[in-house]
């Protein structure tokens, strides 16, 4: 009845979309009945970016499907409310499927990927199964009984949670009972929830049903070169998404077409992919290790953070927080999630509160410090504009001679402590009163401002670096669309 007199599109998110809450897989219906009856396709879009990563603290980057997403959806929409011809429309990140389709032999699955016409792509090399080139051993979890933390036995690895960039991080888990082994030099693929994502295994281990091993055979097949096709195919490895969590078998993952050049061929491509890599790699520790550092020196005074700035809660009760009417209004709202996105950085917001809201809030004008004061406790952003936040959140006010940036860059280094001080409870957090305690070091106005004119050029530098990775991840995307006999993607100068 959904498919036959409701439904109108799907839109698919990526797994983890709400973490940190929930990384179950989520999708959205868009139901319209009067639409549903113009229509004899069903729209599927699938967003695999939303801006931000995909890991427990959402943090922003560069890629975002969204826009574009609600430009064909709402062009979808557009031609069946005006009666126009949706048989030309190819959306981008989508695809129309005949209802016919979607019910044919009663299944009425929803995922849009399970409708997808699988043509083989062209290269010029030769195109096979990877079964035909590689041996595949599906994965088995040995019994419960046999698992330690000691060391003992076999170590044991059960799914991508455990994946590194490249290679698998340590082992946790070990097994004195092991089913099924991967060698040194392996590659592991996740063939349960997400389904796709492939590692090197480091050592002879044991792998669980959450794994696949891919042992390449060494006369067709260079175990490095099937590692950045495979890791290049992930988006297409999809398996069979119709259960609650997406899974591919053995048999599947056999099935999978790749291109074999000659050995010779794939050594060259391995060794330009491998020296881009080691760009990214140099330029990805930069921005992982990267810390801002305030050298202090004994000279300056040290006072409670009460005398350098005003110290004040935002302002908005959990009861209007659940009310549609204080909202969508142009008074930022900053919530505690988008500070803690912000990590110091730039800070964004969705949130807005209008003249009813700002009724019952408090609008902070700018410089101020937010500082997160329940849940993450300690992460702070300067706010450059005016906003309201709520009384998750502290601002604090610079007083004359503190610069709000040198105060932002002393309590980022003060987030461990406020932890620490903070009193136990089931959710832990921290008042007023326990912050006007802090003590910080304060140097006169001018070397503060030195200070935060180092970093931010530290910070500039460690923004190219995150450039550079872009850029080289780049050309290893067009490397392998080499290999496909497709063109390489312009990239910018």
């Amino acid at each position: 009845m959904l498919v036959e007199e409701f439904l109108v599109a799907v839109v698919s998110l990526p797994a983890g979309v709400f973490n940190p809450y929930s990384g179950v897989k989520t999708s959205i219906l868009i139901l319209d009945k009067s639409l549903a009856k113009k229509a004899d396709t069903i729209a599927f879009f699938k967003v695999d970016n939303d801006g931000f990563d995909l890991g427990a603290q959402r943090r922003p980057i560069d890629k975002n499907d969204l826009p574009q997403a609600r430009a064909e959806i709402g062009e979808y929409l557009r031609r069946l409310r005006a009666g126009e011809s949706v048989a030309d429309f190819q959306p981008a990140l989508g695809l129309l499927v005949p209802k016919t389709k979607v019910a044919a032999n009663g299944d009425h699955n929803l995922s849009g990927e399970r409708y997808r016409e699988n043509g083989v792509r062209a290269s010029r090399f030769l195109i096979a199964k990877l079964g035909e080139a590689a041996e595949v051993i599906s994965g088995q979890s040995p019994p419960g009984e046999s698992y330690n933390d000691r060391g003992s036995g076999v170590p044991f690895y059960q799914g991508k949670t455990e994946f590194g960039r490249v290679s698998v991080g340590p082992p946790t888990k070990w097994t004195t009972d092991p089913q099924r082994f991967a060698e040194e030099g392996d590659i592991l693929m996740s063939v349960r929830a997400p389904v796709g994502p492939v590692n090197l295994a480091t050592q002879r281990v044991c792998v669980g049903r959450g794994l696949a091993a891919i042992r390449p055979v060494k006369s067709r097949l260079l175990t490095s070169y099937a590692f950045y096709v495979l890791r290049s195919l992930e988006k297409e490895i999809t398996g069979d998404a119709g259960a609650a969590f997406a899974s591919i078998n053995r048999h599947d993952i056999e099935q999978i077409l790749i291109p074999v050049p000659p050995l010779e061929i794939q050594k060259e491509i391995v060794a330009e992919i491998e020296g881009y890599q080691k760009v990214i790699d140099g330029a990805r520790a930069v921005v992982d290790n990267y810390r801002p550092h305030i050298p202090v020196d004994p000279d300056w005074p040290t006072i409670p953070l009460a005398d350098a700035c005003e110290i004040q809660r935002g302002k908005f009760s959990h009861r209007p927080r659940n009310e549609p009417r204080f909202y969508s209004g142009k008074y930022p709202f900053i919530q505690t999630g988008d500070i803690v996105r912000a990590a110091g950085g730039k800070i964004t917001y969705s949130q807005t509160l209008n003249e009813d809201g700002l009724s019952v809030s408090k609008l902070f004008q700018p410089p101020v410090v937010v500082i997160t004061i329940a849940a993450n406790i300690g992460d702070t952003a300067v706010l450059d504009f005016p906003a309201c936040f709520p009384d998750s959140v502290v601002g604090l006010v610079p007083k004359e001679g503190t610069d709000a940036r040198f105060l932002e860059l002393v309590m980022r280094t003060k987030k461990r402590h406020l932890n620490d001080i903070a009193p136990q409870s089931a959710q832990k957090n921290i008042n007023i009163a326990i912050l006007k305690t802090v003590e910080i070091p304060l140097p006169p106005l001018p070397t503060q401002r030195a200070i935060v004119a180092e970093i931010e050029a530290e910070q500039a530098l460690v923004a190219a670096n995150h450039e550079l990775i872009g850029r080289f991840e780049k050309k290893i995307q067009a490397t392998l669309a080499r290999v496909w006999g497709e063109d390489e993607p312009v990239l910018d100068e």
